[in-house]
């Protein structure tokens, strides 16, 4: 949990029937999600051990189920954590990305572990909630051409 400033409150205190009012700060201990990059987590992961996380990156890689739960991996800005959470919350992602698409853009909400003692130490985040934030799609190619003589040219201005 996070020291979070709550506010500064004026609280009227009655001294010898004047009104005085005195400003007090309150510091408390509030659960909440913080929102990070995945970049953030990775390089300050003691920071964000155990704490409610929201992150964003594209769903990459394949979905390994096993029983009622699946791992799926998100990828940012060249980092990348595994999230795991149950295989119904998981299958919300239609497109995983790979060198032929680009996956489903999802912001995960869940609690992030630097060393997660149910798999093993390994870093990742327990998910609550998915959502997908833009679908993925596949990527349109076309082959080399190859000329007589060993010339190649591409056909990107052409449009696909």
């Amino acid at each position: 949990m996070k020291k979070r400033l709550i506010s500064a409150v004026a609280l009227g205190l009655f001294c010898g029937g004047a009104a005085v009012i005195v400003p007090i700060l309150l510091f408390v201990n509030i659960a909440y999600a913080g929102s990070a990059s995945l970049t953030e987590l990775v390089n300050d992961k003691g920071v964000w051990d155990r704490q409610e996380v929201i992150v964003s990156g594209e769903a990459i890689g394949d979905r390994m189920e096993r029983g009622g739960y699946a791992w799926v991996n998100i990828l940012d800005q060249g980092a990348a954590v595994g999230v795991w959470g149950e295989k119904d919350l998981l299958r919300k992602i239609s497109l995983l990305g790979d060198y032929d698409r680009v996956g489903d853009r999802v912001q995960v909400k869940g609690e992030f572990h630097l060393s997660c003692p149910e798999h093993g130490g390994d870093t990742d985040i327990h998910a609550r909630e998915v959502e997908i934030v833009k679908s993925g799609y596949e990527v349109k190619s076309k082959d080399l051409q190859i000329f007589p003589g060993g010339a190649k040219k591409g056909d990107w201005d052409v449009g696909i």
